[in-house]
């Protein structure tokens, strides 16, 4: 959680501290950037900060008022799934880190309501020249090639001797027959059909940008 934000926190949970993790200390409380109060206040707090400095975040003015003392902040403790997404390596990183059951029961859970867009669609079409292994398959999906360890979005198009692995495809992209992919971050809408291979590491995934065509 290098570059994160974390929190010091006394014996009563009252966040004393709120600044960037330079590495420098072990056993921090990492700030998962979620905040739980009154309109009134969030209302208050933004007005406030944007004549204290155009250019500062909430999270920013909030260690302002820390450091001041104006403000009773208290820390609460999650125990669960927690990735924090702040760069490339991370989302890559954080998406795959789903396809662990454990993970993904932790995230998702009855309890715990995701508000969002319904977008129903039909079910994901598998066909016979098709290999799915340890992979996450969205709704409206056309798999014909392969697919090894990705998250695959809505709407994905994968075709005939096409190759996924180690890859994360957002909606509606398309993988052309025959196609050699590991270690991408696909974007919404690209298409990677001319191109017959992209080979990267997951330590240094590569990223097609939204709507391109390879």
């Amino acid at each position: 959680y290098l570059n994160c934000r974390v929190m010091g926190v006394d014996q009563e949970q009252v966040v004393t501290s709120l600044e960037i993790n330079r590495g420098n200390r072990q056993n921090q409380c990492v700030f998962m950037d979620t905040y739980i109060m009154k309109k009134s206040l969030f209302i208050d707090l933004v007005q406030r900060a944007a004549k204290y400095s155009s250019t500062y975040s909430l999270a920013q003015f909030l260690s302002v008022l820390i450091n001041r003392e104006e403000l009773d902040i208290r820390g609460v403790q999650h125990k669960g799934f927690f990735a924090s997404i702040d760069d490339l390596q991370s989302y890559y990183e954080s998406n795959l880190s789903l396809l662990d059951p454990k993970n993904a029961r932790d995230l998702f859970t009855d309890g715990w309501w995701i508000y969002t867009r319904t977008t129903d669609s039909n079910p994901s079409r598998i066909y016979d020249t098709s290999t799915v292994k340890d992979s996450m398959i969205a709704n409206g999906c056309q798999v014909e090639g392969t697919v090894v360890h990705s998250v695959i979005g809505r709407g994905v198009h994968i075709g005939k001797g096409a190759v996924v692995r180690n890859s994360v495809i957002l909606d509606y992209a398309q993988i052309g027959d025959g196609v050699t992919i590991d270690s991408q971050i696909v974007d919404k809408y690209a298409k990677v059909i001319r191109t017959k291979e992209l080979i990267s590491t997951p330590e240094h995934p590569s990223y097609v940008h939204r709507a391109d065509t390879l």
